[in-house]
């Protein structure tokens, strides 16, 4: 295999990195917060719902609600997690 070192400048660097960031990101769907979105921590959704937390973690993966990761962190959306709750009511025991 024949392979090269290439030598570029640290500016150079940054633009090929951006573009490359740029370009897996292109297209993906990440919605858009509006003034009217309420963004609940994963401690307030499971108090919210008045769930446990492994519950909530559970019905996370199964895909009955959405968490959206800003940085370390996971969020849902108030709205979206009252509709999921609307179609498919929560059954406790």
């Amino acid at each position: 295999m024949n392979q090269k070192i290439v030598m570029v400048t640290e500016p150079e660097l940054v633009s090929l990195i951006t573009e490359a960031v740029a370009r897996a990101f292109k297209g993906m769907q990440l919605p858009q917060p509006t003034d009217q979105t309420h963004w609940l921590s994963f401690d307030e959704a499971w108090k919210y719902l008045g769930i446990s937390k492994p519950t909530l973690r559970k019905l996370t993966i199964q895909g009955k609600f959405t968490a959206y990761p800003v940085g370390r962190q996971i969020r849902y959306n108030k709205q979206e997690l009252d509709q999921s709750i609307k179609n498919n009511p929560l059954k406790r025991k």
